[in-house]
């Protein structure tokens, strides 16, 4: 049995998709810019992005080709509105998606947002921001002095993001496979719930919280925070 809550910015830019049909469900995150969607073509926004890439999805894709299916699909279809209106790189995405089956659990990412796996109340398995400090820095000597308060475009410059046509392997996603127990939560962070902190410092408030309060506190912010938890 599964449960389902999320959190999303109000003010357009993100859109939340879940379903789940007996021991399979998965749940996909998009965080874009929708000003800049518009701009490239006033007919399709966050919402035309996520509905096209639906379409596009087939219908009999395994439960643990979901995610990466998704990833493919919305890069597609943020590339043609760009190639269309011939922009370059005006519109790209910050993309999450977690597919569960009965021993398994999916995860695809690409840009700046972060999936945990939590057990027993203890988070076993994360996946990374895409960004400077992640991909880049860790090669560098001096990357130990590097901090968020220190250096704050190392962490909010993505080098992965959906629907980027300029860079070749810019929107190339990350996915994983995390074996799992009967019970688990994964929770779904964009950078604005995380906030490149420690996961010892959100995750634990995060999964025990009620997801209204936190949208009535500093906590809530733009972008997305997801909880998908099987019982």
């Amino acid at each position: 049995m599964y449960s389902f809550s999320s959190l999303i910015d109000t003010n357009g830019g993100v859109s939340c998709l879940y379903h789940s049909v007996h021991e399979n469900a998965f749940c996909v995150a998009i965080e874009t810019n929708d000003y800049d969607i518009r701009r490239v073509s006033a007919d399709i926004g966050v919402h035309e992005v996520f509905a096209e890439a639906c379409h596009l999805l087939q219908s009999k894709t395994p439960i643990g080709e979901i995610p990466v299916s998704f990833a493919r699909n919305i890069d597609l279809v943020l590339r043609q509105a760009n190639l269309e209106q011939k922009q370059v790189a005006s519109t790209e995405a910050n993309f999450a998606a977690v597919a569960s089956s009965r021993n398994s659990v999916f995860v695809c990412t690409a840009g700046i947002c972060r999936v945990h796996l939590i057990q027993e109340g203890k988070p076993l398995k994360m996946t990374r921001d895409h960004n400077w400090a992640s991909d880049w820095l860790p090669t560098n000597a001096i990357s130990g002095e590097v901090t968020f308060e220190k250096n704050p475009s190392a962490f909010t410059v993505p080098t992965r993001v959906l629907g980027h046509s300029s860079v070749p392997g810019y929107a190339e996603p990350e996915s994983q496979t995390w074996p799992t127990s009967d019970e688990f939560t994964v929770l779904i962070c964009s950078k604005d719930y995380h906030r490149f902190r420690d996961p010892s410092e959100y995750v634990q408030e995060y999964i025990n919280a009620d997801l209204s309060e936190i949208a009535r506190t500093e906590a809530g912010g733009e972008g997305f925070l997801a909880l998908l938890k099987r019982m």
